[in-house]
């Protein structure tokens, strides 16, 4: 079913200005991640913490951008006498006329590069801090071998550690 309405024209703009924005978006928050990695191998606290407060206001930001696109694909929906939850981005790109379609079309393979390109730093990223964690681990274990173990939270993930008490048995 081709979209027929006099508002289509409206929308099917929004929806390439939201998905402009969505791809950039996604790009910045790859960029985040790297500089994240970047950050943490460098181990510079005041970049981290910088870096931070910016993934916080990113993730706003994001909550906006899904705002924006679930009240424009609710419109073309509507338009299109279909569900609003079952439509996906190929059905409304196969629902338009041109020269809409090849614009939101090209639109949905710059997304999908954005999040294949997302996803790779996000798993780079978590390979680098579990890796990290696990070599802090190791370093413990090798300072204090007879410790089994160095636990700063307990199993609930509360903080174990005493402040009356000394971090490390100094006598053993």
């Amino acid at each position: 079913m081709r979209a027929v309405t006099p508002d289509m024209d409206a929308w099917t703009e929004q929806l390439t200005e939201v998905l402009d924005e969505q791809i950039q978006h996604l790009d910045r928050r790859r960029v985040q991640l790297k500089t994240l990695a970047d950050t943490i191998v460098e181990r510079d606290d005041r970049a981290l913490e910088t870096l931070l407060e910016e993934v916080e206001r990113a993730l706003d930001k994001q909550a906006e951008l899904d705002r924006q696109l679930d009240l424009v694909r609710t419109r073309i929906a509507n338009a299109l006498l279909q569900p609003p939850d079952g439509l996906t981005l190929g059905a409304i790109v196969e629902s338009m006329a041109e020269p809409a379609r090849s614009r939101l079309a090209g639109r949905r393979r710059q997304l999908i590069e954005a999040v294949d390109a997302f996803s790779r730093q996000h798993l780079h990223t978590s390979v680098l801090l579990m890796e990290s964690a696990r070599l802090n681990r190791l370093m413990l274990e090798a300072v204090f071998p007879d410790s089994r173990g160095v636990t700063t939270y307990d199993p609930a993930g509360q903080d174990a550690w005493r402040p009356d008490t000394h971090l490390v048995d100094a006598e053993r």
